[in-house]
């Protein structure tokens, strides 16, 4: 695995299952979870003024300072590789972990020499759990934060009856050639705790394999797959089925489900079943009918292929929806009436101002972000043509091609939010009002 891979902007996408398979399978030989005592661990927190050094804030250090003697070691800073050491230092410092005092079997290196490990600009996030500290308490990186966040797990540590006394690293590692010779380069990513439970992500592509190989819902295609340090998902299409359910209904769009599985081993996302919709002329997807599973409990293939049964079962809902709304028009059929455009673009424009108030689309994206959706979309109206309820919906479908880059876990809120478009009235009532009703 190249050192690049380790960087918290590092992401992959592609389209071939076999390489898919080798990408998850260098990815879970790369990756350990190591199991700690929480008093083994400490950080460097390293010198806003001299990126070149830093200061050891460790239990022991805790101690000290406690007693009266706060005196900080400064240490020089390894910089071998520029990228990974810009992320840590506007991150969490460096983690570093020392001979485990408890004689665990698991961990063990030498007293005087903490072996350092790069940060994750995310791992603070995980790590402060381990001591209760709010995530809004440690975004700024500094020697009193990092003095704070150890005295809270130096307190955890010696509470008895606490089960925070230890935790799990996520750490991944990659080769780079020093004077010739292959060197593994380590960050850790996240401090789980111990009732976490490891799941390879070599089981999403196996997952998807299986569905393919299933065969009774007909042909089947892998779509595509996206991997960062964060969360994986694969995505099996079913082309098959979406032309019989657009003669079925009678759609002028094909309208393709799939099945999407997802996970994550730095607990940034549960491991979960989706359904799938996407329009055949767009990149972008909504989901329905997600099943999560967390991370602390173990489950089989055979549950996972339940949830997928369970998907199986609700597939035909958006196109049963979407075929009611065909032939349910907007604005009126006659087109001769004067300033027909003009009436015809305001009952669209009020339509989707409508649906962007009902998908609660300002909360997601923000006042700005979800006025420059709105005029994107209006942009691309056609006035001289009758709109019925039907276009609205599968416009709206394809609403991720027009988001930019953001937040995962918004971009995932709106995908389920807006899967559910074909349930939603767009007709301009009699009295001017728009009656907002959601169809069984």
């Amino acid at each position: 695995m190249d050192s690049k891979m380790l960087l918290d902007s590092w992401e992959q996408k592609g389209s071939d299952l076999d390489e898919f398979k080798a990408l998850m399978a260098d990815r879970d030989d790369n990756t350990m979870f190591l199991e700690v005592y929480n008093d083994t661990l400490g950080l460097c927190s390293l010198n806003r003024d001299d990126q070149n050094t830093g200061y050891i804030i460790d239990s022991r250090f805790i101690q000290r300072l406690r007693a009266g003697n706060g005196a900080l070691m400064k240490v020089e800073v390894p910089k071998s590789d520029p990228s990974l050491f810009n992320e840590t230092y506007f991150g969490a410092g460096f983690l570093l972990t020392r001979d485990n005092v408890k004689k665990s079997t698991r961990f063990s290196c030498d007293v005087n020499h903490p072996i350092a490990y790069y940060t994750s600009l995310r791992f603070m996030d995980t790590f402060a759990k381990r001591c209760d500290v709010k995530a809004e308490r440690i975004s700024k990186p500094s020697i009193a934060r990092d003095i704070f966040i150890m005295d809270g797990l130096y307190e955890s540590c010696q509470d008895s009856k606490s089960k925070k006394d230890r935790s799990i690293l996520v750490i991944r590692h990659a080769d780079h050639e020093v004077n010739g010779q292959m060197k593994k380069r380590r960050k850790v990513f996240a401090a789980l705790s111990t009732s976490y439970i490891v799941t390879k992500l070599s089981i999403i592509p196996e997952i998807c394999e299986s569905i393919m190989n299933d065969g009774t819902l007909g042909k089947t295609e892998f779509h595509s797959y996206s991997c960062s340090n964060f969360a994986t998902e694969g995505i099996v299409e079913f082309p098959e089925i979406a032309k019989r359910m657009q003669e079925k209904y009678g759609l002028k769009d094909l309208i393709i489900p799939g099945i999407r599985i997802k996970s994550s081993d730095t607990g940034d996302a549960s491991f979960s079943v989706s359904g799938t919709y996407r329009v055949e002329s767009s990149e972008s997807y909504v989901i329905y009918q997600k099943t999560t599973r967390r991370n602390t409990g173990k489950f089989s293939e055979d549950e996972i292929m339940k949830d997928v049964n369970n998907v199986f079962s609700k597939m035909e809902d958006l196109p049963r929806c979407l075929s009611t709304k065909v032939k349910s028009f907007i604005s009126s059929a006659n087109t001769r009436k004067m300033n027909w455009t003009d009436e015809n673009f305001s009952n669209i424009s009020d339509a989707y101002k409508k649906a962007m108030d009902w998908f609660n689309m300002q909360t997601l994206l923000g006042a700005k972000g979800s006025k420059r959706l709105l005029n994107d979309i209006l942009g691309d109206v056609n006035a001289t043509k009758q709109y019925s309820e039907y276009d609205i919906a599968v416009e709206l479908l394809k609403t991720g091609d027009r988001i930019p880059p953001m937040n995962t876990s918004v971009v995932e809120q709106i995908r389920e939010t807006l899967s559910r478009t074909a349930k939603f009235s767009y007709v301009v009532r009699h009295d001017d009002e728009y009656v907002k009703t959601e169809t069984a």
